[in-house]
């Protein structure tokens, strides 16, 4: 088993051991994890804004292990769901390093867990988000292919995800109402989902192809696609929507915070950002994670675009 010589004061108080001790890569990797989820608890917006550093030996470590369902792959997804909320607020790259294909076993063969195929499947649009954030930073680029070559073909794997879905991973209700028509005060579509992994993985779908259509390269073609799957708004309603119906508590996580915000920003009319207002306070409450700098920072941009 592979093994790390790490120095107390980085990780925390660990019992009296010596300071010169072994940990196993999984143990390092497990307490480190827990250190970042403690500091986004206390403070997720202060823990975005700070410089974030990598023991990339371990994170290398932890991808080889990326694919399937264990322990250590689920380690190196929780990293990845932390990296990717930090890097969809304050707008920069993916630093840890991500798998060259899907999150599935080799040549799609699944063992005997019958929750393995949710996991990879959930954590497909993860993977697919984090590409488009390294692709829009120009950092996912193969010097052979052009720009709109990569683009292309990461919304055709966002599509090809989307249009496979298995029904536990559909919404149970979606409605898209006029507000004239209807007479109703809905500010949002209603798209509700049935279970987390649903949530999830359809929010990080949406914010994938929000970040990919705001980021689209002049000459990339658009007629293959239906009109609504090439609308960014589109999506960004819909990334509010489900956050907004999103009342679990076990179901939050930073990456869909960071969501909901990146789509909340787009937000011109007054009605729905003070849905969104609401929405953020609770959150808040149901979470207990402090981000109130980050709702401050969304009022300004308001301003800005109101202005």
């Amino acid at each position: 088993m592979a093994l790390l010589q790490l120095a107390p004061p980085q990780i925390g108080a660990v019992g009296s051991a010596s300071p010169n001790f072994y940990l196993d890569t999984t143990a390092v990797a497990f307490i480190r994890a827990l250190d970042t989820t403690k500091e986004c608890i206390m403070n997720i917006g202060e823990t975005w804004a700070s410089p974030r550093q990598f023991q990339m030996e371990l994170m290398e470590s932890l991808l080889e292990h990326s694919t399937g369902r264990n322990f250590k792959s689920a380690l190196y997804w929780l990293f990845l769901r932390h990296e990717l909320g930090a890097a969809l607020v304050s707008d920069i790259s993916i630093q840890i390093p991500l798998p060259s294909l899907p999150p599935y076993p080799a040549e799609g063969e699944f063992g005997p867990d019958p929750f393995e195929r949710e996991f990879c499947f959930a954590n497909h649009p993860l993977w697919l988000c984090a590409r488009a954030i390294k692709f829009i930073h120009n950092e996912d680029t193969i010097p052979q292919y052009p720009p709109m070559h990569m683009w292309t073909q990461l919304i055709e794997e966002l599509q090809h995800w989307y249009q496979g879905r298995s029904p536990r991973f559909q919404a149970m209700l979606e409605l898209e109402m006029d507000r004239q028509e209807s007479g109703l005060d809905q500010t949002f579509p209603i798209v509700l989902f049935g279970n987390g992994a649903g949530v999830f993985s359809n929010q990080l779908y949406h914010t994938a192809m929000l970040i990919l259509l705001n980021n689209r390269p002049r000459t990339a073609p658009t007629a293959d696609y239906h009109s609504a799957a090439m609308s960014p708004s589109w999506h960004a309603q819909r990334i509010c929507s489900i956050a907004l119906n999103n009342e679990r508590r076990e179901c939050w996580d930073p990456c869909l915070l960071a969501s909901f915000i990146t789509a909340a920003r787009r937000m011109t009319h007054e009605a729905q950002q003070q849905e969104i207002l609401g929405g953020l306070s609770i959150i808040q409450e149901t979470t207990g994670w402090n981000f109130g700098g980050l709702v401050g920072c969304l009022r300004n941009e308001w301003s800005i675009l109101a202005s």
